[in-house]
C-alpha cells in the first residue's frame, strides 16, 4: 500500500512539474512576440550623450513615440513605439 502511495505521489509531483513547464514555455512565447513588434528609430531632437533613460524617453514622446532608450555602448538615444501591422 505504501509503495502505491509513493508512486502516485511521484506520478502527481511529475505531471505538475510538466504542466508548470509547459506553461511557462506558452508565457514565453507571447513575450517574444510583443517585444519583436517594436520600432525604432534615432532621436532627431536629443543632444549629447543619452545617459538618463527618462530623458531620452520625454524628447522621444515630444517627436511622437512613445518610448526612449539609451544605448550602452554609443549612448544614443532610440526611439521605440509598437509597429504598425
Amino acid at each position: 500500500m505504501e509503495m502505491r502511495i509513493l508512486m502516485e505521489s511521484k506520478l502527481l509531483l511529475s505531471t505538475t512539474i510538466l504542466l508548470l513547464f509547459l506553461l511557462l514555455i506558452s508565457n514565453h512565447g507571447l513575450v517574444m512576440e510583443a517585444e519583436a513588434a517594436m520600432c525604432s528609430k534615432p532621436s532627431k531632437l536629443y543632444e549629447g550623450p543619452c545617459i538618463f533613460r527618462d530623458a531620452c524617453r520625454f524628447v522621444c514622446n515630444d517627436e511622437g513615440w512613445p518610448d526612449g532608450r539609451c544605448t550602452k555602448i554609443f549612448g544614443k538615444c532610440i526611439c521605440y513605439k509598437p509597429c504598425m501591422p
